[in-house]
């Protein structure tokens, strides 16, 4: 779990799909257990990343997908602003 001042992720989860549905509810779709390929780079067609973030403030959030040996930068998300109320949570999702 990563934690900085004010703000810890609880959970980040790797899905197919993500759906905003009535109500505010999200909807995941295809959740991976795990992702085995034979080499990198591979190519999905749709890649989301949901990060469940708790704390306070106002920070940024970016995903960053990296080679096995962390040397290599394979895909990034853009920066996004969270602004969290104390005690408050946010769950941002990323499109790669």
């Amino acid at each position: 779990m990563m934690e900085i001042p004010n703000l810890t992720l609880r959970y980040t989860l790797l899905c197919d799909d993500v759906r905003i549905e009535m109500g505010n509810k999200i909807s995941l779709m295809g959740i991976f257990q795990n992702i085995m390929v034979e080499k990198l780079p591979v190519s999905l067609i749709k890649f989301a990343v949901i990060n469940h973030w708790m704390g306070a403030g106002v920070h940024e959030t970016e995903v960053r997908i990296l080679s096995p040996d962390r040397s290599n930068l394979v895909v990034s998300s853009q920066a996004t602003p969270i602004d969290l109320t104390p005690g408050g949570f946010t769950d941002n999702v990323s499109f790669l």
